[in-house]
């Protein structure tokens, strides 16, 4: 006789991250017929591997290097930043959908990395952050001296 696992509850785990979600979303709770809807204030970011770093990449449009921040602390990386309004006195806007305020992310970083030596750079819109992976120590051989 085999036993079977059984979770009846398994699959609701989708559908409470979907609720939440969807419930974060600032659309959800915008008044209908409203022009005034922004997207929720995290921009998107991608983390990938190289052969020597992690690299954590995010879209940053319209920001300038002076309204971002980005810290090694306590084997987190965090990256904050205000981006202030761009509106112009002289104009009449009708509608303004570029958002403007602050965020902050944080991402866990794994073991090896040298956070030594973390650089950063924004280029068309997109901050990148590089962080060097710490090279293994290679054994050292030791000569035997024969007395």
């Amino acid at each position: 006789m085999s036993l079977t696992r059984v979770t009846p509850f398994a699959g609701f785990g989708g559908l409470h991250r979907l609720m939440d979600s969807f419930l974060r979303d600032t659309r959800f709770l915008a008044p209908a017929g409203s022009e005034e809807i922004h997207p929720v204030r995290r921009p998107i970011s991608d983390v990938y591997e190289t052969g020597d770093s992690l690299v954590f990449t995010m879209e940053l449009p319209g920001f300038d290097k002076s309204e971002i921040e980005v810290n090694v602390n306590s084997g987190y990386l965090e990256v904050k930043g205000e981006h202030k309004s761009r509106e112009k006195e002289d104009r009449t806007y009708r509608q303004v959908q570029r958002w403007h305020g602050r965020f902050q992310r944080s991402f866990r970083l794994p073991r090896g990395l040298d956070r030594e030596k973390v650089s950063a750079e924004l280029k068309n819109g997109v901050l990148s952050i590089s962080i060097p992976k710490l090279q293994p120590a290679k054994p050292k051989q030791i000569a035997v001296r024969v007395n």
